[in-house]
């Protein structure tokens, strides 16, 4: 068995107990579900360790999985404040509890010793540059042992750009011989994709469990319910394809658990992670980037950077979708446009000869303003610069102040619009209120909100209470990202498939998965 070969999988979940009761708890309570590997963080538990050294084996032998042990004090993101020797004596207890490894940082390695178990020999110095993580390697490599122990290094990450480095620079490093994920909110999505770029292990964040104090024991780690949703299809490999989904901000994306469970649902071996990176950084990424998802704001700038796009993407100015090709951007589209016919179509409405309003003017706008006019619809635009809102919609354009006041629509004898679709952020969590005045929520009006989280938005429940027609965000975002997958993953989807694609069956089901998954996903931000 290799170094590298800790576990069945690559995931670490990082606990960091107060006490061996809080510890007991965590595990009973199901913290480390979905782990491969549980990480125990003694920082506060030197004091019952001594009293009762048994008690800390019971514990190991109750996680039910591979155990790695760690004392990190600030050097590591830790609690622990002791001194060399206490250090020393808190890792050959983990040692002699049964523990698979253990955790020792570069600066304690020789001062500790032999332990008797294979370590990972860890750093969280600052590394931004290539010849900085060479540097850090280097050392880490003369401390351990081959075949036996492991090197850790995790950086800071100021951008997300020091994330993408750090995952083509540990592209480069011998196989199975390193652990390497980026620290802070910047980097988080280092943690999903390290596996697919030859990392040994990835750390996440507990579930939480009711009464249980469990701090976060490092920037940037994602809950292990999440990460496993991303990788719905299992751990990704040096195998999988990767895509990345791009905006800022990102956190609030249900992209990368959407496209996993279909990629679960249809057997393709990829991922997607989100990233605060620009298109044109995630293009450094390197041959392993296989697409782009494009969100807010780089709807606009990302047309620049295609060698070719899709009629409807020329025609609205946007993209949301790019087709990645050894390093390089291919081939652009946009599928929200279809999405929103789509979505607004299947409510029932007719389009065709419809007054419609589109309040905003980004990416999501102009995606909108295309489809209603496809559709044959005559298109007012609101915004707050008036002069954006024109470039969509020439002499029908008017500003949000305006909106209170009919005539002020331009609709052909001032009547107010049959389709409102709202195109703006506010509305979602913490953001504010859509500007839609309440004198246009009336009955016979459809209300298309692109904000899905939540899912009843304030602008949807006043519209329903208003007697108005409403049309979930969330059916827009399931719409579009189905069409947008196939594109993305377009190099395993033919794989598998052939030219054709999925049979009707099997994107019937990934459909399904797409729509469970934003269930789930929705109901736990809810909570």
């Amino acid at each position: 068995m290799s170094a590298g070969s800790l576990s069945p999988g690559p995931l670490v979940v990082s606990l960091l107990p107060r006490s061996f009761g809080a510890l007991g708890q965590a595990l009973e309570g199901g913290a480390c579900s979905g782990a491969d590997v549980v990480e125990l963080r003694l920082d506060h538990l030197a004091g019952e360790i001594r009293r009762e050294p048994g008690g800390l084996r019971s514990l190991v032998e109750r996680a039910g999985r591979p155990v790695i042990a760690a004392v990190h004090g600030r050097e590591g993101f830790g609690a622990f404040a002791g001194d060399i020797g206490e250090r020393r004596e808190l890792l050959h207890a983990a040692a002699s509890a049964g523990v698979s490894r253990v955790d020792v940082d570069e600066r304690f390695v020789r001062e500790i010793g032999e332990l008797g178990v294979a370590r990972i020999i860890s750093t969280h110095r600052a590394a931004e540059t290539v010849a900085e993580l060479d540097s850090l390697a280097a050392r880490l490599d003369a401390l351990a042992e081959p075949g036996r122990d492991l090197v850790k290094v995790a950086p800071a990450a100021g951008t997300a750009a020091h994330g993408l480095r750090l995952l083509r620079w540990l592209a480069q490093r011998d196989p199975e011989t390193t652990v390497a994920i980026s620290t802070g909110a910047a980097g988080s999505f280092t943690r999903l994709l390290a596996p697919a770029f030859g990392g040994v292990l990835t750390f996440a964040a507990p579930a939480p469990v009711e009464g249980v104090d469990l701090v976060l024991a490092a920037p940037g780690q994602l809950p292990v319910d999440h990460v496993r949703a991303v990788w719905a299809g299992g751990a990704p490999s040096t195998e999988t394809d990767v895509a990345l989904v791009c905006g800022d901000p990102i956190g609030h994306s249900a992209g990368p658990v959407v496209h996993g469970a279909a990629l679960a649902a249809t057997g393709v071996d990829g991922v997607l992670a989100p990233t605060l990176a620009s298109p044109v950084e995630a293009l450094g990424l390197g041959p392993r980037l296989v697409g782009l998802s494009v969100t807010a704001p780089y709807k606009v700038d990302a047309m620049e950077l295609v060698g070719e796009a899709s009629a409807a993407a020329r025609a609205i100015g946007a993209l949301n979708t790019i087709e990645v090709g050894v390093g390089r951007a291919e081939r652009g589209s946009n599928s929200d446009a279809p999405a929103i016919r789509a979505a607004l179509e299947a409510s029932g409405v007719e389009l065709r000869g419809a007054a419609a309003l589109v309040v905003g003017a980004g990416g999501a706008a102009r995606a909108a303003v295309h489809a209603l006019q496809e559709a044959g619809a005559s298109v007012t635009v609101a915004a707050r610069r008036v002069e954006a809102a024109a470039e969509l919609a020439g002499d029908r354009a008017v500003s949000l102040d305006a909106l209170g006041d009919l005539d002020a629509l331009g609709t052909p004898g001032g009547e107010a619009p049959a389709v409102i679709v709202h195109a703006t952020p506010l509305g979602s969590a913490g953001s504010g209120e859509a500007p839609v005045p309440r004198a246009l929520l009336t009955p016979g009006v459809t209300v298309l909100d692109a904000v899905y989280r939540p899912r009843r938005t304030g602008l949807l429940r006043l519209a329903a209470s208003l007697g108005a027609e409403t049309v979930e965000g969330s059916e827009w975002f399931l719409q579009q990202a189905w069409l947008q997958h196939l594109r993305i993953f377009r190099q395993g989807y033919a794989a598998r498939y052939g030219a054709a694609g999925p049979p009707d069956a099997v994107a019937t089901a990934a459909a399904a998965a797409m729509g469970s998954a934003l269930d789930a996903w929705l109901e736990g931000d809810a909570r």
